[in-house]
């Protein structure tokens, strides 16, 4: 009994159908390599996903150690002007105390130096 071709279906949207993908011997080591390298590209494609997600948040946090760092910047020139304020204001404070000490203690009287520390000893 022969079969009309009219009855059976096209060998190719037979296969499409069934998501068969027709090989031969000859072929199908090929369509193995091909279908290994895609897998492959697809790994590789996941792993440098991997990577630049890494990147980003190496990128993000040493942004953030520089905007720390000039903070801190910052904080230390504000310091150092402080310092610097606070040292005049003493060279001024001991030039008055100075000024002072040097003053007559009473009219007619001897002129006595008073120590500005302590432990210095009286002239």
């Amino acid at each position: 009994m022969t079969r009309d071709s009219a009855d059976e279906p096209d060998l190719g949207t037979y296969c499409q159908e069934r998501h068969v993908i027709p090989a031969s011997p000859n072929t199908l080591l090929a369509y193995l390599q091909v279908v290994s390298l895609g897998l492959r590209g697809l790994a590789m494609q996941e792993r440098t996903r991997e990577l630049q997600q890494g990147i980003a948040q190496v990128r993000r946090d040493f942004e953030h150690i520089v905007d720390l760092s000039d903070e801190l910047g910052g904080h230390l020139d504000r310091a150092t002007k402080k310092f610097d304020q606070i040292r005049a204001a003493l060279a001024r404070a001991s030039g008055a105390i100075e000024g002072l000490a040097q003053v007559p203690i009473a009219a007619g009287g001897e002129q006595e130096l008073l120590p500005l520390r302590s432990g210095e000893d009286k002239p």
